[in-house]
């Protein structure tokens, strides 16, 4: 190879690059000014949707072609206002038109526009929504099919769990919170449906976790018998949710089964246990506790030694005599464990 040639081929790399990097940069400088033009014109629409509010009608008019652009600032402006404003807000997004807008694009736009419709019809009350709504449940895109339930329940007119986990059967658990949340909010309409959800064996394991954590506590106690039964799943990230969800219970029913989750195989689920013992006061299983000041995991002995120091003085008396009993390295353990748990 001659030298011109390698120079030759140098150049044209460094052509290349520098053609890359101006390109780059010049994508970078476009996408922020759309990002800034698309922020001043959600500002610009949140003040029109304000005017309509406040009986100037015209006020959205110059945003007919924004459909979407209407349905996400009002999504927005609906998250501050409540009562009589959000009812006005109803009203102008009616009077716009938004409604037969978004069920289309529901219908047939691709997956963001469906998502953001999914989520706006929550604010367009009436029969022709809740339908669309409804198709919705079957699209082929998991987050389109959680926002519809979300916005049917808004509406009043949510699934059954039964059917909703149906919807969901498929996924997407990425959106495990917001699925959660959903169920959650479920729950507290019907205790009894959630409760006999929780121990289907036919459910993927995701969705008998997020049934777990949708259990909140308050009065859920006809789920008792159902959530202590799934502390022995073979699963370890079921039986670590149904032992967060014992101590959101907080009932002493549970309280076996909590000290045996305290020998768990799995860590995790052993420092669960710790921290439902220590959420719903437990004083009587200060000796599984104490056990664990000995695990073989330091996050385990950590949380031992704070939920210890929550519990009274079975807590204290479990303290002082694990320090009596332990060597110094462990000692030095506990002692840091609890001034962490104090700086709090």
């Amino acid at each position: 190879m001659s030298l011109m040639t390698l120079w030759t081929g140098v150049l044209i790399l460094g052509v290349f690059s520098l053609a890359l990097f101006t390109g780059l940069f010049i994508a970078r400088i476009i996408r922020n000014r759309l990002v800034t033009r698309r922020e001043q014109q959600r500002a610009a629409i949140s003040r029109a949707l304000l005017a309509v509010m406040e009986n100037e009608p015209d006020a959205l008019a110059p945003y007919a072609r924004k459909d979407l652009l209407v349905a996400e600032t009002a999504v927005r402006l609906a998250d501050m206002v409540r009562g009589p404003e959000l009812e006005r807000l109803q009203a102008a997004l009616k009077s716009f038109g938004l409604g037969p807008q978004l069920i289309t694009r529901l219908d047939r736009g691709r997956k963001r526009q469906r998502m953001v419709a999914a989520e706006a019809l929550s604010l367009i009350p009436g029969s022709s929504t809740v339908e669309a709504l409804n198709a919705a449940r079957g699209d082929k895109s998991g987050e389109v099919r959680i926002l519809s339930i979300f916005s049917l329940l808004t509406l009043d007119h949510a699934p059954a769990i039964p059917d909703m986990l149906e919807t969901l059967r498929s996924g997407p658990w990425s959106r495990s919170l917001l699925v959660t949340d959903l169920l959650r909010k479920m729950g507290r309409e019907n205790q009894a449906e959630l409760a006999a959800e929780i121990q289907r064996d036919d459910l993927p394991a995701p969705i008998q976790v997020m049934l777990l954590d949708a259990v909140e506590g308050a009065g859920e106690f006809a789920a008792l018998p159902q959530v202590a039964a799934q502390a022995s799943d073979h699963n370890p990230a079921i039986r670590g949710a149904a032992v967060r969800a014992m101590g959101r219970l907080g009932h002493p029913y549970l309280s076996p089964t909590i000290n045996r989750a305290l020998e768990d195989r799995s860590w995790a689920v052993r420092r669960d246990a710790i921290g439902a013992a220590r959420r719903a006061g437990l004083h009587e299983l200060a000796p599984g506790l104490k056990r664990r000041l000995n695990d073989d995991v330091w996050e385990v002995r950590h949380d031992a030694a704070v939920a210890l120091s929550d519990l009274g003085q079975p807590g204290r008396t479990a303290l002082d005599e694990a320090m009596a009993e332990s060597e110094p390295r462990r000692r030095a353990e506990i002692e840091m464990a609890l001034d962490e748990s104090r700086s709090w």
